[in-house]
């Protein structure tokens, strides 16, 4: 059994909640119950991909929400968008943290019990394809410094294609 430790919210922490005891949990306890992923995180790709895009002087925005202005659509967020100086859009980044599943018994990627057509990437894709950008989609952290090696000066002259 690994050692106790204590902790407390902030909100106790600040005298905001009286009366609150703080929680004893074991390391064992936690690691089980908020385990350290054995992979980068989706956001921890998305990351890496804007740090290096800023990097290498790409205008470029993480979380972009976008108004399809389509009663069918709802808002979306858009993972990376890559803009021209002029802050026009160019390009989509679609992030995933790995490849999609092809059966039903890889389905517990996405954290689902079955493969569901409503939740494909394609059909993900295809409401993007309403904006009329250029749509790169990265699987993981190898494609993420793949693309990272690749030269986007053309991006920056409006001119940035899906191959890049």
């Amino acid at each position: 059994m690994g050692q106790s430790i204590v902790f407390q919210s902030s909100a106790a922490r600040n005298g905001r909640l009286e009366g609150l005891q703080p929680i004893k949990r074991s390391a064992d306890w936690l690691q089980k119950h908020v385990p350290y992923a054995a992979e980068p995180t989706e956001s921890e790709v998305q990351a890496v991909l804007y740090t290096g895009l800023k990097e290498q002087g790409i205008n470029v925005r993480m979380e972009v929400v976008v108004y399809p202005g389509d009663s069918k659509m709802t808002v979306r967020r858009l993972d990376l968008v890559i803009y021209s100086k002029d802050n026009i859009p160019i390009q989509i980044i679609e992030v995933k943290r790995n490849r999609l599943p092809k059966s039903k018994s890889n389905a517990r990627y996405h954290g689902r019990k079955s493969v569901n057509p409503k939740h494909s990437l394609d059909k993900q894709l295809r409401r993007y394809d309403w904006f009329g950008l250029s749509i790169k989609v990265i699987h993981g952290m190898r494609e993420a410094q793949e693309y990272l090696r690749k030269d986007h000066s053309s991006c920056a002259k409006k001119q940035c294609l899906s191959s890049s």
